[in-house]
């Protein structure tokens, strides 16, 4: 949460987080783009702590 403190005397602006929605994320993204280096990376790393696969 964001908030900001203006004016006097002061008052506090809070500003509460975006709400997404999976649909609207997913319909962002391109389907068959290839993965980053960075995200290949991440894949090919396995596990590091105690994540049950």
């Amino acid at each position: 949460m964001r908030h900001d403190i203006v004016g006097y005397p002061r008052l506090l602006l809070i500003h509460p987080h975006p709400r997404y929605r999976l649909g609207a994320l997913l319909a962002e993204c391109d389907p068959l783009a290839e993965p980053t280096t960075e995200d290949q990376r991440w894949l090919d790393n396995g596990p590091v702590g105690n994540e049950f696969l």
